[in-house]
């Protein structure tokens, strides 16, 4: 009998699943990403026409809106470069999809550094199908899925042989993080207005969190 979701749901808070049960959701999910996510996002999601990703799409790969977040877009170049990363030689259910993950995270690149920055500098949070800008970002996070999809990408250039690519691509994420770091330490920069008299005095944990994400994944694409 195999391991069902309410084996999982009934643990206590003080109990851990078994090896088998992570092993049995592992291999579930596993699956899944290989047989429904990888396939449909490759089949509707790649613009092969003016680079990209359509995002905005419903279950059966229908587009409800051509408009490119930026956001997303830097995430699906770091989740497509991360599993062409991932293939651990051929053995993972996803192995047969590794070229075609790493020629789509090329084209969200190549997108992204042809039109995420304007001609001041300043990050765009949404474009056109074109590349045409449509909003300017007012926080960090923009930046932040570019960047750590320009630095996946990079591995994924180095495990292919593409030196060149990589230190490029490397370069350019370091750049986008020097950007991030101010923007961070001056959000009036971004145009994020000052706190009104009344506002609670809060410290949001999103940005040290992201920044944190990055530094990780900027250390394994460096090694510094």
């Amino acid at each position: 009998m195999g391991v069902g979701a309410s084996s999982v749901l009934s643990h206590d808070s003080t109990s851990y699943p078994s090896k088998d049960e992570l092993q049995h959701w592992a291999s579930l999910l596993s699956t899944e990403l290989a047989d429904n996510v990888i396939p449909f996002w490759l089949e509707h999601s790649i613009d092969q026409i003016n680079g990209g990703f359509y995002n905005c799409l419903g279950r059966n790969g229908e587009r409800y809106s051509t408009e490119k977040h930026v956001w997303l877009q830097g995430r699906q170049v770091y989740m497509m470069a991360k599993l062409s990363n991932e293939q651990n030689n051929g053995s993972c259910p996803w192995s047969q999809y590794g070229s075609r993950l790493f020629v789509a995270a090329q084209i969200g690149s190549n997108f992204l550094r042809k039109h995420i920055q304007g001609q001041d500098g300043e990050y765009y949070f949404c474009l056109a199908e074109d590349g045409r800008p449509c909003r300017r970002q007012r926080k960090i996070f923009s930046a932040a899925f570019y960047c750590m999809g320009l630095s996946e990408l990079a591995l994924a250039c180095r495990e292919r042989k593409q030196d060149a690519e990589a230190l490029e691509l490397q370069g350019q994420a370091l750049e986008v993080f020097e950007d991030i770091l101010a923007a961070a330490a001056n959000p009036s920069k971004i145009g994020v207005p000052e706190a009104l008299p009344g506002a609670p005095n809060l410290v949001p944990l999103n940005a040290p969190m992201i920044l944190l994400n990055i530094i990780v994944e900027l250390r394994q694409s460096t090694g510094s």
